[in-house]
């Protein structure tokens, strides 16, 4: 995926590969739900290793709330958690805006 390439591109990039192979980024979520508005931020890694290798990290996309079962009204997936060896972190909005955590 080009560093370069459009916010589009790069989300439809992401979604159609496998989860595994965005094992050492993060997924931040936000849960819209009024009253709960709770925000996660969950490890790649661990979220692949529930799941079957084959599973595309399009499911991302559909995750609910565990306190409250709500929708994520924005959700991203980032690179790391800050600049490490000269790499920027990479945010890619996968729902919403899709904020970095912070």
């Amino acid at each position: 995926m080009a560093a370069n390439a459009s916010d589009r591109a790069q989300r439809n990039a992401i979604l159609g590969s496998r989860l595994p192979d965005f094992a050492s980024w993060f997924l931040w979520v936000d849960c819209g739900t009024d009253g709960c508005r709770r925000d996660r931020l969950l490890s790649v890694s661990e979220l692949a290793g529930m799941f079957p290798r084959e599973t595309m990290a399009g499911m991302l996309r559909r995750f609910r709330c565990r306190d409250c079962d709500g929708k994520a009204i924005t959700a991203s997936i980032q690179s790391g958690l800050g600049e490490t060896r000269g790499r920027q972190l990479r945010v890619v909005a996968l729902v919403g805006q899709g904020q970095p955590a912070g």
